[in-house]
């Protein structure tokens, strides 16, 4: 017998769960950076997931389904607003120096947050909203689409204190 995944999602939008969940290892890991960690590694990091990972990532998204949808509501306004905020995060957290703990926990936090709510909220609203067609044009898109998951080396995250 097959086990059944507990989100039923489309096969259109599962390149991006699939993505989701590097997002949420990357989360974790960050949320494990102390101040025993050289600020080189940890904006190497976080510089390393965003260039490989998250901004094509949120780029792809924001293509894909903001032409696809015909309405425009408080969810695409959320979906935007987090994207927005998570891009500012990242780009402070490259910046600050040294980096701030406490703000790069807020974007870890963040970001979990967000990827519970397109997996919880959006992509089910995208399900409904968006023709069987678009989503199979979506899917066409993202078929050629790798996953990138990098080795970051040093493992930050592995060190006990």
């Amino acid at each position: 017998m097959e086990k059944k995944s507990p989100l039923k999602r489309d096969k259109s939008l599962i390149f991006f769960s699939q993505e989701h969940h590097h997002a949420l290892v990357f989360c974790t890991r960050l949320k494990k950076a102390d101040a025993s960690i050289e600020e080189k590694i940890i904006k190497d990091f976080i510089q390393d997931f965003w260039e490989n990972n998250l901004d094509e990532h949120f780029r792809l998204e924001e293509k894909l389904f903001l032409q696809s949808l015909s309405v425009k509501n408080e969810l695409t306004d959320k979906f935007l607003n987090d994207h927005h905020e998570l891009r500012a995060l990242f780009s402070y957290g490259l910046q600050t120096s040294p980096p701030d703990l406490t703000k790069l926990k807020v974007l870890a936090d963040t970001l979990i947050a967000h990827i519970r709510f397109e997996e919880r909220i959006f992509f089910p609203f995208l399900e409904k909203e968006l023709s069987t067609e678009v989503l199979a044009e979506i899917g066409e898109e993202l078929a050629h689409k790798q996953i990138v998951c990098t080795t970051f080396k040093p493992e930050f995250w592995k060190q006990r204190n």
